[in-house]
């Protein structure tokens, strides 16, 4: 049946498309000859080569930004930088590599436990506390904010080429949920990749 904007799952009717734009570049060719019709044009030819390199621009950000928390939510486990509390390990000892770093501290030290017994049980308990905490936070905001953001994304947007449309599923909420609940989710230890949400949050962006 015909597509629409508020009809889920409605097919995409191709033929139409392409009349459409075969239509747009009859019109765009049969205007009056001059440098406003050759910058129309132009526009016309590049505008699909600037739409792509934008969205691997913002996506390059995105996946960076979230690579980073990535980093930090797990070192979170362990422990924590004192002057700087959003840097993971890593990049709070980045200045000491041979000595030890007196920045970074377990929370056995900060909850100040003493015997190697008690500090690793200690540890262990945080580990595994936050650990679940972060899993359980990434799955809420799924449920409660955008369930689309649940899974790969990688079938429904193959769905999407095929020319089914989803409300929603590429929306703002969407990415915004994915892209928290990815970084909770892998931060958390659990057995998950990035590459097959990273093609979600592309797809979200364009």
């Amino acid at each position: 049946f015909r597509s629409g904007p508020d009809q889920d799952f409605a097919t995409v009717d191709m033929a139409a498309d392409q009349d459409r734009l075969y239509k747009r570049r009859i019109v765009l060719h049969n205007r009056r000859p001059g440098v406003g019709r050759i910058l129309t044009v132009l526009w016309d030819a590049m505008q699909g080569w600037v739409a792509v390199t934008l969205i691997g621009i913002f996506s390059g950000l995105i996946a960076g930004a979230i690579d980073i928390s990535v980093d930090w939510v797990s070192d979170l486990k362990d422990g924590v930088c004192l002057e700087r509390p959003f840097f993971a390990k890593e990049l709070c000892c980045r200045h000491q590599f041979e000595t030890a770093c007196d920045q970074w501290k377990s929370w056995p030290e900060l909850l100040s436990v003493s015997g190697a017994v008690l500090s690793r049980g200690v540890g262990f308990l945080c580990y595994a506390g936050i650990a679940v905490g972060l899993a359980s936070l990434s799955a809420w905001l799924v449920t409660t904010f955008s369930g689309y953001a649940a899974g790969s994304g990688i079938p429904e947007i193959k769905t999407i080429l095929g020319g089914v449309h989803i409300l929603r599923f590429l929306g703002a909420w969407t990415l915004i949920t994915k892209a928290s609940g990815l970084v909770l989710s892998v931060g958390s230890g659990l057995s998950l990749g990035k590459e097959g949400p990273y093609v979600h949050v592309a797809s979200c962006v364009g």
